[in-house]
């Protein structure tokens, strides 16, 4: 067992070992970060001007995102609206699926759910309070290959309603961000060049003559 274990790391024709650790390939970026962000099939807007009830913008970390600048300023609607803000990336074949796990939380006025594909992870679907004055305490969500994340191309989706209420303005947005991004890499079955089994014939040919003159 020992000679054959021996050929097969000479030859080379072995998986490479599984490394965990952080990812940051994979193209998810925190809301108020990037223009990748989508609502209504256009690039959403970083809310610069936020309602005193929603937790505060962190810089360089993560912000809330609306339909304009000064969210506290949207017009109510004339019935209650849903926002599609959508986040689009990649699972390359370099990971082994099963092992990434995305971790985050969001916060939304006024309600909705969180999918990828179309599979729900995260559900905040009752018209209450989902931001915090002076924390960001929003609801934490897991993201893997049991909830939808798939290899290729991923849509995650924050589906927000914005209540209409009776009032002169209605605001509204959603704040998402990534705590732990982590996976393996998949194994990778090495092939030896030519040369090198060329080279490697002769070694074990040698050896076998060797072996016999003893």
């Amino acid at each position: 067992m020992k000679k054959l274990l021996t050929i097969l790391v000479m030859l080379g024709v072995v998986t490479c070992p599984v490394f965990g650790g952080a990812i940051t390939d994979l193209g998810l970026f925190n809301t108020g970060t990037s223009s990748n962000w989508q609502v209504g099939g256009v690039a959403a807007t970083t809310a610069t001007t936020i309602p005193g009830a929603w937790a505060p913008n962190t810089a360089g970390v993560s912000s809330w995102i609306s339909t304009q600048a000064d969210a506290s300023l949207i017009p109510n609607p004339a019935s209650s609206t849903l926002y599609n803000y959508t986040l689009q990336f990649t699972v390359p074949t370099t990971y082994t699926l099963s092992s990434i796990q995305i971790l985050g939380r969001w916060a939304l006025d006024d309600y909705g759910t969180a999918s990828i594909g179309s599979t729900v992870f995260s559900d905040q679907s009752t018209l209450v309070t989902h931001y915090s004055s002076g924390a960001f305490a929003a609801q934490t969500f897991t993201i893997n290959s049991t909830n939808g994340l798939v290899q290729g191309l991923n849509t995650l989706t924050f589906a927000v309603t914005n209540n209409r209420i009776i009032s002169g303005v209605n605001p509204t947005g959603v704040r998402v961000e990534f705590t732990s991004i982590t996976g393996d890499l998949a194994p990778v079955e090495v092939i030896p060049e030519p040369g090198t089994l060329v080279l490697l014939g002769g070694g074990l040919l040698a050896l076998g003559f060797f072996r016999r003159r003893r």
